[in-house]
């Protein structure tokens, strides 16, 4: 059967019918097919992540049901074959599905987020080698990607280092009226350069490092067209670049998971620097911290930024059968934010997720309280939500 009669068999049917199947083996397995002369592996894959997201702005409050943009609902396909002894070569192709995403919920406009446009997060071919890395071309992961996200916690659903993936279009309150500045307007976390059009080479992993390089430009707003995200003409010459370093193992009986990354030509001017870190570390009793910082560096005349995130845990297997339990506190804190002198904002966060490990799933219950500041004191309510959703990898 030639391959693309199998990517398109396999869309098809996975996206009827795959939902209704989550952690049926038997039957995800039937979505596993082999390409032209059984060389290449295809697989269906995917995740639904919806929540009920309650909120206080300090003027109102109210129910949400939505899409938990902290792990977006996403269905895709990869393929992998082996070519010899030490070369592999693959593919990827996956959407998201933002209908009502919480990222994107706002108290004065009902429609926000209400999208239903399959967006494209991936679409990727890569070669391995064993003892010389691995080159991925397309859509996908830059470099820096994901290197302010290390968390060995088993609460990302809840709450991670890109504090605004939660919520981030809420707008604070003054005086009884919502003033326009929104939670991402105080606090946010860039995490590199996203996901990209772009070629990146990783090297194999030595000791538990491996380091990564990429070089792109940035996907536009519809994913095919040279619109900036946000607005504005891409100017093609001014090319996006990235390094990372990543570690995975274990240091004194305990699991480390760390990463460091710059990118260069961020924002839409594409004269902004970012530099990230991060380190998780979960002890063999399941306690566990996090901790990540963001500097980002603007041109003279205009105002750095940071970003700081700390977060502590505790897993257990002992409170429930169905799978671990894990449990966590965050605090979150930028400083001069925005390019804007003296603009702070503060994210504290309580959380438990169980896994249900039957399923493939996770429930998960949080509270979140989020501050604001700037120079001029301006009285900003504060903003609290209460999160209870689940999570289902199929």
């Amino acid at each position: 059967m030639k391959l693309t009669r199998v990517i398109t068999a396999a869309l098809l049917a996975g996206s009827v019918a795959a939902p209704a199947f989550a952690g049926d083996d038997a039957v995800l397995n039937s979505y596993a097919h082999t390409g032209s002369k059984g060389k290449i592996k295809v697989t269906l894959y995917g995740q639904v992540n919806p929540a009920m997201i309650y909120i206080d702005d300090g003027l109102d409050s109210e129910m949400f049901f939505a899409m938990n943009d902290a792990s977006s609902d996403r269905l895709g396909l990869k393929a992998k074959g082996k070519i010899d002894d030490k070369w592999s070569g693959g593919a990827k192709i996956e959407y998201q599905f933002e209908q009502s995403a919480s990222d994107k919920i706002e108290f004065n406009d009902a429609s926000a987020g209400v999208g239903v446009t399959p967006d494209m997060r991936k679409l990727e071919f890569w070669l391995e080698n064993s003892d010389l890395g691995k080159i991925s071309l397309g859509l996908g992961d830059m470099a820096s990607n994901g290197s302010a996200e290390s968390d060995l916690s088993g609460t990302k659903s809840l709450g991670y280092a890109n504090v605004d993936a939660h919520l981030e279009d809420v707008n604070f309150v003054v005086n009884g009226v919502r003033n326009g500045a929104q939670i991402e307007d105080f606090i946010k976390m860039e995490d590199g350069h996203s996901r990209q059009r772009r070629v990146r080479y990783d090297t194999p992993s030595i000791a538990g490092f491996t380091a990564s390089a990429a070089w792109g430009w940035q996907q536009g707003a519809n994913n095919n067209t040279n619109t900036a995200v946000g607005g504005g003409a891409i100017v093609r010459d001014e090319y996006l670049y990235d390094v990372a370093l990543r570690y995975a193992g274990e240091v004194a009986g305990m699991k480390v998971k760390a990463a460091a990354a710059h990118a260069w030509n961020l924002g839409a001017t594409k004269n902004n620097d970012v530099t990230d870190l991060s380190v998780s570390v979960l002890s063999p009793m399941g306690l566990n911290f996090t901790a990540a910082w963001e500097g980002r560096d603007r041109p003279t005349g205009q105002v750095d930024s940071d970003v700081y995130y700390t977060k502590l845990g505790y897993q257990t297997k002992e409170l429930c059968d169905w799978g671990k339990t894990s449990f966590a506190a965050e605090y979150s804190w930028s400083d001069d934010f925005n390019n804007t002198q003296g603009n702070e904002g503060t994210i504290i966060g309580l959380g438990v997720v169980q896994k249900v490990k039957a399923l493939n799933s996770e429930l998960y219950l949080g509270w979140r309280r989020y501050e604001a500041e700037n120079a001029a004191n301006t009285a900003f309510e504060d903003i609290d939500s209460i999160t209870i959703g689940g999570k289902v990898k199929l």
